[in-house]
């Protein structure tokens, strides 16, 4: 039988879980990707009011989704929750001090776990990767746009 891509993307994320941590060695928990997606996007934009309307726009789901996820990490002393300066009504996500200080860490292993995935791989495949998967996602969109 020929591979399935499905199946092949699943078994990739499968190993990255498993060997992947990018707070080890921080004060920070993090229990999945999803998690540590949300503490990189509010680091990325430490410098802006970040809301959990923005964090549902960034990971694409739904209000009750972000609200569970974001209770988890309050939870964890991972973020904190503060009444907008220019909006009462709003509530604006920040990272803790802890996470603050851990931030640097966990790009640098972001960097180290991108370099051993791309180890040996040489640029015109990679850049054929990235094309391909670039083209999947499309046609995904493509297929919910039709729906």
């Amino acid at each position: 039988m020929d591979k399935v891509v499905i199946n092949e993307l699943k078994e990739f994320g499968d190993i990255l879980k498993k060997k992947v941590d990018f707070f080890e060695g921080t004060k920070v928990c993090v229990d999945n990707m999803t998690q540590a997606q949300v503490v990189c996007f509010i680091g990325d934009n430490q410098d802006k009011e970040i809301s959990q309307r923005d964090i549902e726009k960034f990971l694409k789901c739904s209000k009750s989704s972000v609200s569970s996820l974001l209770d988890t990490l309050e939870k964890k002393d991972v973020i904190i929750r503060e009444v907008s300066k220019s909006d009462a009504r709003k509530n604006i996500i920040k990272l803790s001090n802890d996470t603050i200080e851990s931030i640097k860490h966990v790009e640098d292993n972001i960097i180290s776990i991108n370099k051993t995935i791309i180890n040996n791989i040489d640029n015109d495949k990679l850049n054929t990767f990235y094309e391909v998967l670039d083209l999947m996602k499309d046609n995904i969109r493509k297929e919910d746009n039709n729906d």
